[in-house]
């Protein structure tokens, strides 16, 4: 961390506690950690003990650092791994097995369908009309098919 404590070991009126990022000294230790919790020149992960410059540093940190399942999407920190996983999955379109987010459902498509990786894989499908007990690979398809098909009906 880049700031410390420091002083006689003597007398506690001789310690000084001082934040060398900031170059400022603080009466106690409990002015410096107030300092160090508030400051924005301090970003903070309490887990591993680091402080980065930046939030922007902090955030590569939880995404790059295999102790911290984080979702940067959603700025949302999980207890497990495969929580985050599975939140990847629900909530975005992300392929597990590439461990790859795209931007659109069509993007995820596209990829599962051209991607060397899935070629031999038939995508199972997750769609599912219970007015017709049909499955479809995607939300669009099962739009497109179910609820036009039932628009006309009610149409008529």
């Amino acid at each position: 961390m880049p700031y410390y404590s420091s002083g006689s070991s003597d007398s506690s009126d001789d310690e000084e506690f001082f934040c060398d990022r900031c170059d400022r000294y603080f009466v106690n230790d409990n002015a410096l950690q107030n300092h160090l919790d508030n400051s924005s020149s301090h970003n903070t992960c309490d887990d591993c003990n680091l402080d980065f410059a930046t939030n922007m540093g902090l955030i590569q940190h939880y995404v790059q650092s295999p102790k911290h399942p984080y979702c940067q999407r959603c700025d949302r920190h999980f207890s497990t791994h495969a929580g985050s996983k599975a939140h990847f999955v629900a909530a975005h379109w992300y392929c597990a097995q590439c461990n790859k987010f795209f931007e659109s459902e069509g993007g995820l498509e596209q990829h599962l369908e051209k991607a060397s990786a899935h070629q031999r894989q038939v995508a199972a499908p997750r769609h599912h009309c219970s007015e017709c007990n049909k499955d479809f690979n995607s939300q669009s398809n099962l739009r497109e098919v179910c609820y036009t098909r039932l628009s006309l009906f009610f149409a008529n």
